[in-house]
């Protein structure tokens, strides 16, 4: 993306190219016998090239942001959710790509969702509230499935995710509880510390939702990325 990028940044010169060759040989001093390859001269006579190059970091650059911030070190289940779902959209709504080339991308994106993810990946995302305008454009403009990611529905998942924390404490039926009055409630708070870190907030609520909070608090403080274990192991040789 760095290539392409640097390539849209110079492209006026380089279009300039030809016509220097041709017209200001003798003013710039030019070999009379030089001629530009002609790939790179056929290149450049294309209008639409650079046009692509630029379509083409538009598609790229935010990917290549949520990529460089899923691989830090302090990125949570939520976010790691919330980057794929954002690819998602971002794909469905980029009007330079047809229909069947959406789908393919589409496809490939789901694909590598399944096989990274954890049901408590649903439930962090759905637990943590930076991202709930997020939730609510995206199920707005494309439908409550959208959010699915895969075969089960997001709330299936999210109730799975409960189950998965059911092994390490409290009760399924114990953290069901919570987290559906949870969702009935108005969760002023949560609205005012959402800028927080989500283990953070979620400590705050410890004695609201004694079972669904502790458990929350594990849920964010486990990192969601293998880049500082890979970093580890390279240090320790």
């Amino acid at each position: 993306n760095l290539m392409l990028y640097r390539l849209h940044k110079v492209s006026s010169v380089l279009v300039y190219l030809p016509y220097v060759v041709r017209v200001e040989r003798a003013t710039r001093g030019l070999d009379s016998s030089f001629t530009l390859p002609p790939t790179l001269l056929s290149i450049l006579n294309d209008d639409s090239f650079f046009k692509k190059v630029e379509n083409a970091t538009s598609l790229l650059s935010p990917i290549c942001h949520s990529i460089s911030l899923v691989e830090g070190d302090v990125i949570s289940l939520s976010t790691a959710f919330a980057c794929f779902l954002y690819f998602r959209a971002l794909i469905r709504e980029f009007t330079l790509l047809d229909e069947a080339k959406k789908q393919v991308l589409d496809h490939a994106l789901i694909l590598q969702w399944m096989l990274i993810y954890y049901p408590v990946h649903f439930l962090a995302f759905s637990c943590d509230y930076f991202y709930q305008p997020l939730s609510e454009r995206i199920i707005s403009a494309f439908g409550s499935s959208f959010i699915d990611l895969g075969d089960k529905s997001f709330t299936v998942k999210c109730h799975d995710g409960l189950r998965q924390l059911s092994y390490f404490g409290s009760s399924y039926d114990d953290l069901l509880k919570d987290y559906m009055n949870l969702s009935i409630a108005s969760n002023s708070l949560l609205f005012q510390l959402r800028e927080w870190q989500p283990y953070l907030v979620w400590g705050q609520l410890l004695s609201t939702y004694s079972h669904l909070a502790p458990a929350l608090v594990r849920v964010f403080k486990s990192p969601a990325s293998t880049a500082g274990v890979e970093r580890n192991h390279k240090t320790a040789k």
